[in-house]
C-alpha cells in the first residue's frame, strides 16, 4: 500500500513539471513551431518509398517521420515552408533533394480527395537507411 501512495505521488512531481510551449523559435531553414500549437498532419508523404521492393520492405528499418508545413502545388510539387521540429541538417539535405527531384504527389491523390492542393501540415516519412 505504501508502494502505491510513493507511485503516484512520484508520478504526479513528474507530471507537473511538464509544461507545454507554444513559442515559435528560429530555425536553421526557417522558423520551427512546438509541435503542441501545430494542427494535425493532413498525409503522409512517402518521400523515398521504392514500389520495385516487396510490401514490408521496411520491417527492421528505421523509418524517420519529420513533421512539416509544406505548400503542395496543383501539379503534385511540394514546397517545404517550415518544420515543426528543427530535423538535422543530413536529414533536411536529403528532404530538399528528394522534393526537388525526385517526389511529385500523384494525380490519382489528387482526383480521388486524399489531398488537397494548398498549404498543410503533412508528415514526411523517409527510411534513415537511404540517408
Amino acid at each position: 500500500m505504501k508502494s502505491l501512495i510513493f507511485l503516484i505521488v512520484g508520478l504526479a512531481v513528474l507530471s507537473g513539471g511538464c509544461t507545454g510551449r507554444t513559442d515559435s523559435v528560429q530555425g536553421n531553414g526557417g522558423t520551427v513551431r512546438e509541435a503542441d500549437s501545430v494542427p494535425r498532419a493532413t498525409a503522409i508523404l512517402w518521400i523515398d518509398l521504392d514500389k520495385s521492393l516487396p510490401s514490408g520492405h521496411t520491417a527492421g528499418k528505421t523509418v524517420v517521420n519529420v513533421k512539416a508545413k509544406v505548400n503542395i502545388s496543383s501539379d503534385g510539387k511540394v514546397q517545404v515552408l517550415e518544420y515543426v521540429s528543427d530535423p538535422s541538417g543530413t536529414i533536411e539535405r536529403y528532404i530538399a533533394e528528394k522534393l526537388e527531384n525526385d517526389y511529385r504527389v500523384k494525380q490519382k491523390f489528387f482526383d480521388k480527395g486524399l489531398i488537397e492542393p494548398g498549404v498543410q501540415y503533412v508528415f514526411l516519412r523517409l527510411l534513415k537507411e537511404k540517408l
